[in-house]
């Protein structure tokens, strides 16, 4: 009987994970990939351009614009948050009130988030910049940046900047290169 239920609840995620694509599709690049037990608040809000790959259970809170450029590699257990409480400017009740202070974020071409990162609100990712497991990343990351932390700090710029760029280039894009050879 326990295999039984165990085969439903699979047959169940996989056909919630197949509504949710179609759902984000026109948003979507073909080329990139987003795996099983995303979710994403407002479809309508997220702009995920080629060869991007998202991690298993990622959340995306998309009260705001959420754009994800070119090449970016995002890891499982990702949160990204558009939205926060008004808790700030006239509010009508406490700790916070319904309001909500809406932010875009971007995450620019040819970042590495690696598992269980936190993104807030109003936050741009600079191009090709990598950010540690676990990170909650609360201010704007330059590019080239290798950040960690809670919360995240720049640790230091990538290395071999000509490198990255030499090969931004010759457009050799980990998720493209990885599919078609």
């Amino acid at each position: 009987m326990g295999k039984l239920i165990l085969r439903i609840v699979y047959f169940l995620e996989a056909l919630l994970y197949k509504i949710r694509l179609k759902e984000i599709q026109p948003y979507v690049d073909k080329t990139s990939q987003i795996k099983q037990g995303f979710k994403v608040s407002h479809p309508k809000n997220i702009k995920i351009e080629s060869y991007v790959y998202i991690g298993p259970n990622s959340f995306l809170s998309s009260y705001g614009k959420i754009h994800i450029k070119r090449g970016t590699i995002i890891g499982p257990n990702i949160i990204i948050h558009t939205a926060n409480h008004n808790y700030i400017n006239d509010i009508k009740s406490i700790p916070y009130d319904k309001e909500l202070i809406v932010k875009d974020v971007t995450i620019e071409e040819n970042v590495w988030i690696g598992d269980s990162v936190i993104i807030l609100p109003g936050i741009n990712i600079g191009e090709g910049s990598i950010i540690a497991a676990g990170s909650v990343v609360t201010k704007n990351i330059p590019k080239f940046s290798i950040v960690g932390g809670n919360p995240a700090k720049v640790i230091k710029e990538r290395p071999n900047i000509d490198d990255y760029l030499k090969n931004k280039m010759e457009d050799n894009i980990y998720l493209k290169n990885k599919y078609e050879h």
